[in-house]
Formats: structure tokens, sequence, C-alpha cells
């Protein structure tokens, strides 16, 4: 990714859905601890344990430079507590679309189409990837973008 990219673009996330997500899985984990304590563990346990992880990631991705997507010409990279994607190069992806009823945007890239998890990811979401809906745009708002930057890119 060039460093002195005269066209680029950092989205951060929204602190606002970061908050949101963190206090509720706080207090569904909180709900399952209660129900550990009142009435016995069972279930609950994988409750405290999944909600738990979920708060955690919430957490550190409220830390400055864990979390952003950087567009350039080449391509976009996607962080993700603190871990980067490789370059996804624009004319390596499909259009950028917004699942129905998931308020996600999902897209396909052409160098890792048959591994197992990406089969699951497009049955279940539509598309083997998918953008996060932490950004402080709506999703057909970022899927426009994208495609707008994905056009664009293409041409030159």
């Amino acid at each position: 990714m060039p460093s002195g990219d005269p066209q680029s673009l950092v989205l951060r996330p929204s602190k606002g859905r970061l908050y949101l997500l963190l206090l509720m899985g706080l207090a569904l984990t909180g709900m399952c601890v209660l129900y550990i304590a009142t009435i016995g563990g069972g279930i609950a346990w994988l409750g405290v344990l999944f909600l738990g992880t979920c708060s955690l990631a919430s957490a550190v991705d409220l830390l400055p430079g864990a979390t952003c997507l950087h567009l350039t010409s080449d391509g976009f990279v996607i962080c993700h507590l603190f871990r980067k994607s490789p370059v996804l190069r624009w004319d390596e992806v499909s259009q950028f679309r917004v699942r129905p009823h998931r308020a996600l945007v999902v897209f396909d890239w052409d160098r890792d189409t048959s591994s197992p998890r990406r089969r699951i990811n497009r049955a279940l979401l539509g598309g083997g990837y998918a953008l996060r809906g932490v950004w402080p745009l709506k999703p057909q708002a970022l899927a426009d973008l994208m495609n707008r930057w994905q056009a664009n890119c293409a041409r030159k």
C-alpha cells in the first residue's frame, strides 16, 4: 500500500456504535452471570464466554488505531483488532452490496473463493466477506462509497 498516495481515505469506526456494542455485550454477559448465580450453570457459561469475548473485542476496537478501513487507488485494507488484511485490490473484488435484513456490506474476493469459511459466509451472508456495521456511514452509503472508489480506480 503506497504511503504517499494522494488518493487515500481512512474510515474510522463510529465510537457511538462501538460503545453501544460494548454496553449490550456487557449487559448480556451480566444477565448470563446472574442466571448462573440464581438458577445454575449449564449453557449460560457458553453465553458468558461468547458474550464476554465479544465485549472484550468491542473494548479493544475503541483503542486508537485498532480498527480502520483504508482506501487507496490500489485497493483497500481492513484493520480489525490491530490485525490488517492484505491489500484487497479493486480489480479482485466483486461489487459491494448490502445484505438485506443484516445491515452488512458484503463482497467477494477472487483470491479466496474455495475455503470452507468463505462458502459458509456466502451461504449465510450472501458474500465471502463483510464489512462490519461499525462505520460512520449507513450500509448503503458505505457500499456506494466502496463501489465509487472501485469504479474510479479501475478506470486508471
